[in-house]
């Protein structure tokens, strides 16, 4: 168990939430998840943090509306930072953004925050979200999970393509 803390956060246009969870828990490093149209706003909150509490910060470029390239990014992130528990903050962002952070979270056993902030009134606790401890693997198996990833790719233009792609014999069945 690590004593230094990864904190993620999806970036939406209000991100005051962010903030709220960066001062309510111990941080020793920050990724921001901004999607290209919320990247201004994710640049600007790097400054700041950087500047007003001297933690270094990241920036990680999702699609806030592909749950995979979230997913995929967010355990790479995590992947990365072994050495530190991680502590994602779904609170701003798109809902898939949202969702693709928290499978993160619950295939690596990390921890997920929400914050509730409306403007003019006081954000409320910090909520902290159940996470499923997943293994793909080990729920899915390994075939079907290359099969997925196979149908990810979008690569191949029929099922004896995908069988030849994975690498396992295809045989079509005969009709009763």
């Amino acid at each position: 168990m690590s004593n230094k803390t990864l904190y993620i956060a999806t970036v939406g246009e209000h991100n005051k939430p962010i903030e709220i969870g960066l001062v309510r828990h111990r941080v020793d490093k920050i990724v921001l998840l901004p999607s290209k149209d919320t990247m201004t706003y994710a640049k600007r909150l790097k400054t700041k943090i950087e500047k007003n509490y001297g933690i270094t910060v990241e920036i990680v470029e999702v699609d806030p509306f592909d749950l995979f390239d979230v997913l995929q990014k967010t355990l790479k992130i995590i992947k990365n930072h072994e050495d530190y528990e991680p502590l994602i903050n779904m609170s701003c962002g798109t809902r898939i953004m949202s969702i693709g952070a928290q499978l993160a979270a619950d295939i690596e056993h990390g921890k997920v925050i929400y914050i509730l902030y409306r403007e003019g009134e006081p954000p409320t606790e910090t909520i902290e979200i159940p996470t499923r401890k997943l293994s793909l693997t080990k729920k899915l198996g390994q075939i079907p999970l290359a099969i997925l990833k196979e149908l990810k790719k979008g690569e191949a233009e029929s099922i004896t393509e995908l069988a030849k792609r994975l690498s396992t014999p295809y045989k079509r069945r005969k009709n009763p």
